[in-house]
């Protein structure tokens, strides 16, 4: 591929050193890599291995530097035709972003940081098609700040090229420049001095007097530059007048950081300063202005790996914290501290190596389809879209990334409640579902109608409803369009609206049912009306990234460790009158008599969120609240769970993603449908159920747990691959 890596400038810092490495990396896979930036000091690197750069004044949002930079983009995307462009800092994101709407490349991001957001950021940003960050935190926080989506949102690690970083760099240069030896015991500390960046160093530095009683020959190099340089030079030349000169040495800015990481007994820092040094198999005390970890071992594996060697959320460092872990290096046996650089070199290859840094922005890139900016679709879709309810949600995902699967270029319309957040989602184009003006505009230019997914063609939720579905299908046979049925379910439906469901469905290119009874139910009504049956596409939805999890766990306050078992409940107008009642004994039954925690899962929050907090509030306990979450996160937390109740067909299909067994309270046809289609006879009916015909439910699957779970693992596989069948019919009718 042909990749544009665009930043603000290529002076010191992790996130310019993250570009570095990250465009090398890819240049050794055999991609034609160009950078630009403002420039800096890593130019002359990349330029020597190959790859050009550009120099465009993206470090700065005055409106002369961005006209600047826009034209001077726009140029080389003419000229050389970039299959994607990348950038890595919101300044330079915000003119690609531009730049997208003219060219055909794909256009994706890089989070390496927080920001303080303000509204103006916050309007302007653009964020790509698709975004890696470089640390779950980060994700979290582009979650929370920008609203951006989870599932477009991919993570990455801070690469380390351990043949760069290595005890066996030639460090003459830099030992003869500034006094350096090497029978001296060197500690050292890389990092911006910057104000916001700074304030270990001046705890290192106070920690010397004390640490010279230790070690004589103990010596401090301090490597950065900085706004905070001038008076971090004050404090080291008061503490060298009394502990004597040279033993704390300022460097400034450097860009042979390897040479420095090479030189030294021990290390101190954070980020990426720390991996490189851990690279080179050196201790390394992670400590920064955002908090303290101390000596990175085993033990501090998880919460250096949770919060990216940055230590957000840990104690703050203090001048003992840091001696004392100094201390301990430094009196250490040759044995232990032979332990300490083997574990620490194994964590690099095996957990952030450069290749693999290369690797995750590989796969996020393969996840991106060819896309053009269209005025009118191909295939237009519609269904209960732009809802925010996670289970059609995901059935618009699956339908839209199934089709260009087979064909990438597809151009697609959807038809939503809310057509912005569609777009932005999906990366489709969308209009209001409600604008009749809109909608036969849309309908008149494209090839294929999609009436797709979900409980359609019924009236049991109303009549005005079916009505509305109906239409559509109508208009699109009165237009002459080509119209599929995707994976619909079939009724209830009542007499007087039979004919007029029946009558749409004449004449139509495809149909397809997403299970038995639907179709039965079809043909029985009318045999000459021809439907497959194939499967829900949110049989194909899978789990988030593994990594994930926690971050997931945590913000939802589920304790990893712990049993869980979730509840989804809908209002519903004909459930028995002791619903809420019997929900609550059950879940207290079940906490007390198997230690197991019920989770509470709002699948729409308009209609889920109100009942789940009524049972919380009978049952006297804060048990976990989960809203907002994905498709693929709710299958990730169901993963977690020993077994579900749930009301909304989508959850129970989630579950069986899980190969999580689950308990159906019927309010519909289509839930007992489902489990029967796959396999499982656990259902009760919301009108007339009590507490004891739950418990007793309860009881027999968990301790059927593990059968059950194997008998979902094979349904699993097997509808999955019949539901994407749906897509090469629909392709087959573009043809």
């Amino acid at each position: 591929m042909k990749i544009l890596m665009t930043l603000m400038g290529l002076e010191i810092g992790g996130a310019e050193t993250h570009v570095v490495e990250l465009s090398k990396a890819l240049k050794k896979m055999g991609h034609d890599i160009t950078v630009a930036s403002n420039g800096g000091v890593y130019v002359p690197e990349l330029e020597n291995f190959g790859i050009k750069h550009v120099k465009l004044p993206l470090h700065s949002k005055a409106p002369q530097c961005v006209l600047k930079s826009y034209n001077g983009l726009k140029r080389l995307c003419r000229r050389e035709s970039f299959d994607i462009v990348h950038a890595h800092a919101r300044i330079p994101a915000f003119i690609c972003g531009l730049l997208a709407r003219r060219f055909d490349f794909r256009f994706v991001t890089s989070a390496h940081w927080v920001f303080k957001i303000t509204p103006l950021w916050k309007r302007i940003a653009n964020w790509g098609e698709r975004t890696i960050a470089v640390s779950d935190d980060i994700k979290q926080y582009l979650i929370d700040n920008y609203g951006l989506y989870p599932d477009n949102i991919s993570v990455t690690i801070n690469g380390i090229d351990s043949e760069k970083f290595s005890r066996n760099t030639d460090t003459s240069s830099v030992e003869e420049e500034f006094g350096i030896s090497r029978d001296d015991y060197n500690i050292v500390y890389i990092s911006r001095i910057d104000e916001d960046r700074s304030a270990v160093a001046y705890l290192v530095a106070s920690a010397m007097p004390d640490l010279l009683k230790i070690n004589p020959r103990a010596r401090l190099i301090i490597v950065g530059g900085g706004n905070d340089l001038e008076r971090l030079t004050a404090h080291v030349n008061e503490i060298n007048s009394s502990i004597g000169e040279g033993v704390i040495k300022l460097t400034g800015a450097r860009i042979d950081i390897n040479k420095f990481v090479a030189l030294s007994d021990a290390f101190v820092g954070v980020s990426r300063s720390a991996l490189e040094a851990m690279a080179a198999g050196v201790p390394v005390v992670i400590a920064g202005n955002e908090g303290y970890i101390g000596i990175f071992g085993e033990d501090k594996f998880k919460i250096s790996y949770d919060t990216n060697y940055c230590c957000r959320g840990c104690i703050m460092p203090t001048v003992e914290l840091i001696r004392s872990d100094l201390e301990r290096i430094m009196t250490a046996s040759e044995e232990e501290i032979q332990r300490i650089s083997d574990y620490n070199k194994s964590t690099i290859e095996n957990y952030y190596s450069a290749r693999r840094m290369a690797q995750d922005y590989l796969n996020m890139y393969k996840l991106l389809t060819p896309y053009r900016h269209y005025r009118h679709p191909e295939v237009l879709i519609s269904g209960y879209y732009g809802f925010r309810n996670v289970g059609d949600d995901a059935l618009l995902q699956i339908i839209i990334e199934s089709i260009k699967d087979i064909r990438p270029d597809t151009r697609i319309t959807v038809l939503s409640s809310n057509p912005k957040e569609t777009r932005k989602r999906y990366l489709v184009n969308s209009v209001n579902r409600y604008n009749p003006i809109a909608v036969i505009n849309e309908m008149r230019h494209t090839k294929l109608f999609i009436s797709g997914g979900g409980s359609l063609l019924q009236d049991e939720t109303s009549t005005k409803s079916l009505v509305y579905y109906v239409s559509l299908i109508n208009l699109a046979k009165r237009l002459h369009k080509r119209v599929m049925i995707w994976a619909n379910g079939f009724g209830p439906i009542s007499e007087a609206n039979t004919e007029l469901a029946l009558d749409a469905l004449r004449d139509v290119d495809a149909i397809t049912l997403r299970e038995p009874n639907s179709a039965k139910l079809l043909f029985e009504l009318a045999p000459e009306i021809k439907a497959d049956v194939t499967a829900d596409p949110a049989f194909c939805i899978e789990g988030a990234e593994e990594r994930w999890v926690k971050k997931l766990c945590d913000r939802y306050g589920i304790e990893q460790g712990r049993d869980y078992f979730a509840v989804s409940l809908r209002d519903w107008k004909d459930t028995t009158p002791d619903l809420e009642k019997n929900i609550a004994d059950t879940c207290r039954f079940i906490m007390d008599k198997y230690s197991i925690t019920p989770v509470f899962v709002a699948m729409q929050n308009s209609r889920d969120l109100e009942i789940s907090l009524k049972i919380r509030s009978l049952l006297g306990v804060e048990a976990p609240l989960v809203v907002d979450a994905t498709a693929k996160e709710l299958v990730t937390l169901m993963q977690n769970m020993r077994f579900v109740i749930g009301m909304r067909l989508h959850f129970l299909i989630f579950s069986a993603n899980a190969y999580t067994p689950a308990i159906g309270l019927s309010y519909d046809p289509k839930i007992d449908s489902l489990l029967e289609y796959i396999g499982l006879d656990c259902t009760l009916s919301v009108k007339n159920f009590t507490s004891d015909a739950l418990i007793e439910k309860c009881e027999e699957i968990i301790a059927k747990r593990e059968e059950i779970s194997e008998k979902l693992k094979e349904q699993k596989a097997t509808l999955s691959e019949m539901a994407r069948k749906d897509a090469q019919t629909a392709v087959n009718l573009l043809k």
